[in-house]
């Protein structure tokens, strides 16, 4: 079961791993039909881009890692409740999230590489394209777009940096 973390250290970049572990419980539980995924996006934060929790009834967020979100630790919350730089929360059902995972993602290692990341973003702008076709909007559609472009930019530049660091390891190792 996901542990409810108290301190902002020990949450810190975990609250997808944590909602995951939660989720997981949740379908072992035969929750589906009342729990689901949050995910905002996160602005004017260095340190995180989006935000995962699991949803309850719609509208009560239950959040083991809430405590890196405004410090108070308290995991059950309202979804309106989250800081106003927490924008666009997006609900998916257990499926979406756990399909992917459960076919990319080891039991004994959860290694999110960037690829698995990917792979989860395509899932859930899929997911979220579909909802906009059924609401015939072409502003959620646009914005399903600008969130997958947003999320690719992200995983590729941090490869790239990662490439160059290693590069310059390389480098300076030679000089030694």
């Amino acid at each position: 079961m996901a542990r409810h973390h108290k301190s902002d250290p020990e949450s810190r970049g975990l609250c997808f791993q944590a909602t995951l572990t939660l989720a997981e419980e949740a379908r072992r539980l035969n929750l589906e039909e009342r729990v689901g995924f949050v995910r905002w996006s996160v602005r004017r934060d260095q340190a995180f881009l989006e935000h995962w929790a699991l949803v309850l009834d719609g509208a009560k967020v239950v959040d083991m890692t809430a405590v890196q979100v405004d410090g108070d630790a308290n995991p059950l919350r309202r979804l309106a409740d989250y800081p106003a730089n927490y924008v666009r929360p997006r609900q998916y059902p257990l499926e979406v999230v756990l399909d992917v995972m459960a076919h990319h993602v080891s039991r004994r290692g959860r290694n999110f590489s960037r690829r698995l990341l990917w792979i989860l973003h395509l899932a859930l702008f899929r997911h979220d394209t579909a909802r906009a076709f059924q609401a015939r909007s072409i502003l959620a559609l646009i914005d399903c777009i600008a969130e997958l472009v947003r999320r690719g930019v992200t995983l590729c530049t941090s490869h790239i940096l990662d490439r160059a660091i290693a590069r310059l390891s390389r480098i300076l190792m030679r000089l030694e």
